[in-house]
């Protein structure tokens, strides 16, 4: 029910959006997630960078229980790279710039409601980076 929008960003459908004008007309009916809070985890950049920002909090001191030692709590989260270009110049630059390593997964921005959303890529050498964008079919932002 995604759409690419402006920027390859996701964006609503009209029916997405239909639906959404339906639920603000009948205030009794309950929703458990709003469609605005769902935007973080449909578009996986959103993502990324929420926790990008919770691995920025320092690690907080949390006691189990009495008697208990304390234990350290920090978020982390996974290093990622996007990219903008099949070029493999500018895959391998952008790639090396963010410090990463094979194997690589390559996804699609849109984490959900488009049948795009599902392809992804297993990389296991550098060289195969470009040729593996393209089978899989992955678009870029």
């Amino acid at each position: 029910e995604l759409q690419y929008g402006e920027g390859g960003a996701p964006a609503f459908s009209a029916r997405m959006a239909r639906l959404q004008r339906w639920l603000e007309a009948h205030p009794g009916v309950r929703v458990v997630d709003p469609f605005i809070a769902t935007a973080k985890v449909i578009n996986r950049l959103e993502l990324c960078t929420a926790t990008q920002q919770l691995a920025d909090i320092p690690p907080i001191s949390h006691q189990l229980g009495e008697g208990q030692p304390d234990v350290l709590l920090r978020m982390c989260a996974p290093r990622y790279c996007v990219l903008h270009s099949a070029d493999e110049a500018q895959l391998a630059a952008a790639v090396d710039a963010a410090g990463l390593r094979p194997p690589w997964v390559l996804k699609p921005c849109v984490a959900c409601g488009l049948p795009d959303s599902h392809r992804m890529a297993l990389v296991l050498h550098p060289r195969a980076l470009g040729p593996a964008l393209a089978a899989a079919g992955v678009r870029l932002p």
